[in-house]
Parts: structure tokens; C-alpha cells; sequence
């Protein structure tokens, strides 16, 4: 339930949720017999959070007739929320159950069009892209794997320089750490050199 609510930011009034849905709290669509002209607080919101979940995410996820992973069916309860269960169940749902997790992945992958909060034209939302593929790298387990790389790269980047330029010697930092900038530099051409992994995660 955290993993959704961090794609969700906290808005004390109602507003447009960018498909004509009036929302508010952490995305939460007001329904035709609410009203919250008053706003509401945070507390409120992280409330109607949780029983949006329990309302919305679960029973989609209850249907997934497969065996999944945690984190798979962390990027799936974030996708439901920001879509719809609609949706989900009509697209995305059968592949997984048919275990076609690239088809899965793909219908996910569509859902970036939003309404332009200027012009109110139907436009790809970057945030939206953002968000989809953020889910699709999760369902893949694809962020625990760049992590696992950035940290080897880094004991490896460490481990060549020191290997070239001598250990710290601790009694004599001054005169024996070595350049900041040269270890800087070392660090980047070595983690660079595996192409694999992203700026953002390593530096």
C-alpha cells in the first residue's frame, strides 16, 4: 500500500485528475453522493487511501489466477489504482492469467493519455509514461536487479583504484588520500563501461 501512495501526492482540495475526474486526498475520484468542499487533512486522506485500496485494488488482484511475486503485485495494485480496475481486468488480467507476462507488461504500457489541463485535448502525459514504465521495470524486478549491479560496480570501481593508486593511509591523509576528483572520474569510466546502468541509481 506504500509503494501506490508514492506515486500519489497529497491534495488537500478537489481537482482534476487529468481525465475529468474530480479527485482528491491521494487520488481519491469523488463519488456523486460526496462532497468535499471543506477539503480535507492529510490524516483524512491516508483513511480514504487505505479503503480505496481495500475497495478498488484488492478484488482485481483476488482474481490473478497465477503465483506472483511481491513486487509483481506491487506494480500491479499501483496500476489498478491510477486506471481502474475496469481496465485491468479487461486487458491486462487475461495475459497474466494465460501466464503471457510480456503481453501484460505491453497493455500496461498504453495507459499514458490524459487530458491537457490547458487545452483539454487527450495528450501522452510524461508523467503518466513515467509512471507505467516505473510499474513495468517493478513487475520485472528490474529496479532490486539495477541496484544489485550499481553496488557491485561500485566495489569493483573501488577495489581497481585503490588497486592502481594504494590504500588510505589513515595517518597521513593529506599526503596519501587520493585526488577526489581522479577517484571521481574513475568511478564513472568503470561504472560507464557496463552500459547497463543508470545515472540516477549510481551517481
Amino acid at each position: 500500500m506504500e509503494r501506490i501512495r508514492s506515486h500519489e501526492d497529497f491534495v488537500a482540495e478537489p481537482y482534476d485528475d487529468g481525465a475529468g475526474n474530480e479527485t482528491i486526498g491521494y487520488g481519491h475520484r469523488i463519488m456523486e453522493d460526496e462532497a468535499y468542499a471543506g477539503g480535507m487533512t492529510e490524516a483524512e486522506a491516508q483513511e480514504l487511501f487505505a479503503a480505496d485500496v481495500e475497495r478498488v485494488v484488492n478484488p482485481s488482484l483476488d482474481k490473478v489466477e497465477r503465483d506472483l511475486d511481491p513486487h509483481q503485485i506491487d506494480a500491479l495494485g499501483s496500476f489498478i489504482f491510477n486506471v481502474g480496475p475496469r481496465a485491468f481486468e479487461r486487458f491486462v488480467l487475461p495475459s497474466i492469467n494465460a501466464g503471457d507476462h510480456d503481453g501484460a507488461t505491453d497493455e500496461m504500457l498504453e495507459y499514458v493519455r490524459g487530458k491537457d489541463q490547458d487545452t483539454g485535448e487527450k495528450v501522452t502525459l510524461r508523467g503518466l509514461v513515467r509512471r507505467r514504465k516505473e510499474e513495468v521495470d517493478l513487475y520485472y524486478g528490474r529496479r532490486a536487479q539495477l541496484r544489485s549491479e550499481v553496488a557491485r560496480g561500485l566495489a569493483s570501481a573501488w577495489k581497481s583504484f585503490f588497486a592502481a593508486n594504494g590504500r588510505i593511509n589513515y595517518e597521513h591523509r593529506v599526503a596519501s588520500t587520493p585526488d577526489r576528483d581522479a577517484l571521481w572520474r574513475h568511478r564513472r569510466r568503470m561504472l560507464g563501461r557496463a552500459g547497463r546502468i543508470r545515472p540516477e541509481l549510481c551517481c
